[in-house]
C-alpha cells in the first residue's frame, strides 16, 4: 500500500491594518465620510427621487436610518449588518 502524499495548503489573513498600510480608509474613516454626505435631509431627498421612479421607501423606513446614521457609536459596517 502506497502512502498519499496530501497538498500543503496555505493561508493568509488580513485585517483592517493591512488596508491601511496600502492607502485604504479604516471602517471609522469611510464612516465619517459616509455619514458626512448621506445626511437626513438627502436621504430623505434621495427617496423622492426613488419615489419619482416607482421606488422609494415609507417616511418611517427613512426617519429609522436617519436616526441610525446620527447614532456616533453606529460604523457603517454595523449599519448595513455586515
Amino acid at each position: 500500500m502506497t502512502q498519499t502524499t496530501m497538498p500543503v495548503l496555505q493561508g493568509l489573513f488580513l485585517g483592517a491594518g493591512a488596508s491601511c498600510e496600502v492607502g485604504l480608509p479604516l471602517v471609522w474613516e469611510v464612516t465619517k465620510e459616509l455619514k458626512a454626505w448621506l445626511t437626513a435631509e438627502k436621504l430623505r431627498s434621495l427617496n423622492e427621487g426613488w419615489r419619482k421612479q416607482g421606488g422609494g421607501h415609507p417616511d418611517a423606513v427613512i426617519a429609522d436610518v436617519a436616526k441610525v446614521l446620527a447614532r456616533p457609536e453606529v460604523h457603517y459596517e454595523a449599519l448595513l449588518g455586515v
